[in-house]
């Protein structure tokens, strides 16, 4: 009896108790959210804490002049500018990437000059830069430039883009120059582009410039023109201007170019060179982006002395050229048929020339449109590495076209650029964002 009366007291007590069990053991499981954005904005979560099996959301913050790139991570999606997780089963992150805008800047056009191109796009922070040329008879007074920025001889410099803008060059006619007769000179209107400027009014035996700028999904094919002239890449050039006269750009769509191998020598640009940093760079896939869009026919690979050797179509010309080491991608550009090097030298010379870094300037809209400044970038730059005590070849500053082989004078200056570059305590893509702004006094000293 009596241990009946024990067992009985126990069951009480234990249920007095909670039955043994214990509250927190019975508590909904909880996950953290974690966040990681690059530079450009912030990722702000709802709630860091979920219960397992429950959603939540991120609102993704781009800042000032950014866009969203890419976002990512708890199995979630993005809605707009608000980022819904999938259930929360584990502890995860929410990943974001920003970019920055790009900005239109936008040259007017004016009597008596133009610039090597009418607009082009330009990411923020990053520079603007323009080469103008006279006509005959005139010469350039000013630019003024809701961008900022600074006209030295020819070239106009920005200040770091941060909005769409404007520069508005002005020409004067020399004092020599026959003012009494001009001539209009009119682009029609065609489907598929539009002509940049419209109209110019020439003094006679002048000379009238356009900028051919093709709609998404087009390109300039041809021009016919009562005032005669020819067409390079997007820029056509008519011949003197005697009487009144019209021009007929005339546009087709992409998606009608057929681009077939040939085996008609005439119809196909051998294009070599050598690959180097001072050490060649071996083994590395070189690629080639052509003004048609195409480039390579096949794979073209550096050998063990940094040499390549490739074939595009002839009309495909010009070609801009990458290749990386590994750690660094070098860029160059090819013209015609023949050599085209690929270093870190003419990596900084087509930044000088296109204001942008490499990169951005190889998958630029308008990246073929440096043909027009590289020569004086090079005469530039020659005279830059000259000043900052480099030794450089004797003959012609040639670095994109000139064979060279590793250990011959032309790798000995690669070798002084990189021990520059090495003693100043910048990485090379550092060098370039110096080199982009139009400063070649930046240029490292030679050690």
């Amino acid at each position: 009896m009596f241990r009946v009366i024990a067992i009985a007291s126990l069951c009480l007590g234990l249920m007095a108790c909670g039955g043994g069990g214990s509250s927190k053991d019975n508590a909904p499981e909880r996950y953290q959210i974690t966040t990681n954005a690059t530079k450009g904005g912030s990722v702000k979560v709802a709630t860091t804490s979920v219960m397992k099996g429950y959603t939540t959301t991120a609102s993704i913050v781009p800042d000032a002049h950014y866009d969203i790139g890419t976002v990512s991570g708890c199995g979630g999606k993005l809605f707009d500018n608000t980022y819904q997780t999938g259930s929360i089963l584990l502890d995860c992150t929410i990943s974001a990437t920003f970019v920055p805008k790009s900005y239109k800047v936008t040259v007017a056009s004016a009597v008596g000059g133009a610039p090597n191109v009418y607009n082009t796009e330009v990411v923020y922070g990053d520079l603007a830069k323009f080469v103008f040329t006279a006509d005959l008879g005139y010469h350039i007074v000013s630019v003024s430039s809701d961008c900022g920025g600074s006209l030295a001889a020819m070239t106009f410099t920005s200040e770091p883009i941060s909005a769409n803008c404007t520069l508005k060059p002005l020409f004067e006619l020399d004092s020599a120059t026959d003012q009494t007769q001009t001539y209009l000179v009119t682009v029609m209107s065609s489907v598929g582009g539009t002509p940049s400027p419209t109209s110019l009014a020439v003094t006679k035996n002048d000379y009238a410039k356009f900028d051919l700028l093709a709609d998404n999904g087009y390109h300039i094919d041809s021009v016919t023109s009562s005032c005669g002239g020819s067409l390079v890449l997007i820029r056509f050039t008519t011949g003197k201007v005697t009487a009144d006269c019209t021009v007929q750009p005339h546009f087709v769509l992409d998606d009608l170019v057929t681009i077939t191998p040939s085996t008609d020598p005439s119809q196909i640009a051998d294009i070599s060179g050598t690959a180097a940093q001072g050490a060649a760079i071996k083994s590395s896939f070189v690629y080639a982006r052509c003004a048609d869009g195409s480039g390579f026919k096949g794979n073209v690979i550096t050998d063990a002395k940094g040499n390549f050797a490739g074939q595009v179509l002839a009309s495909a010309l010009p070609c801009a050229l990458k290749v990386s080491d590994g750690s660094t991608t070098y860029y160059s550009l090819a013209t015609a048929s023949g050599t085209a090097n690929l270093t870190p030298l003419t990596t900084l010379i087509l930044s000088y020339a296109s204001a942008k870094s490499g990169d951005s300037w190889y998958y630029s809209g308008n990246w073929s449109t440096v043909i027009y400044s590289l020569g004086d970038a090079q005469t530039n730059f020659a005279a830059a590495m000259t000043s900052a005590g480099y030794n450089l070849p004797a003959g012609q500053f040639l670095p994109f076209a000139t064979k060279f082989a590793v250990g011959d004078a032309w790798d000995g200056v690669l070798d002084q650029l990189q021990a520059g570059i090495t003693a100043s305590g910048l990485n090379f893509d550092a060098v370039v964002g110096l080199i982009k702004t139009g400063d070649l006094t930046k240029l490292p000293v030679r050690q």
